[in-house]
């Protein structure tokens, strides 16, 4: 099935991104806490 990729049929897609940005940060700290610790 040929599914064209575009930005705008994702609104949610810079949310998203922002999230995983989120997700990176807070997996960052608590392995910079557990390495610490």
């Amino acid at each position: 099935m040929h599914r064209p990729h575009h930005p705008s049929t994702q609104p949610s897609g810079r949310r998203a991104f922002r999230d995983g940005l989120r997700v990176r940060e807070c997996w960052a700290r608590g392995a910079g806490a557990y390495v610490t610790g």
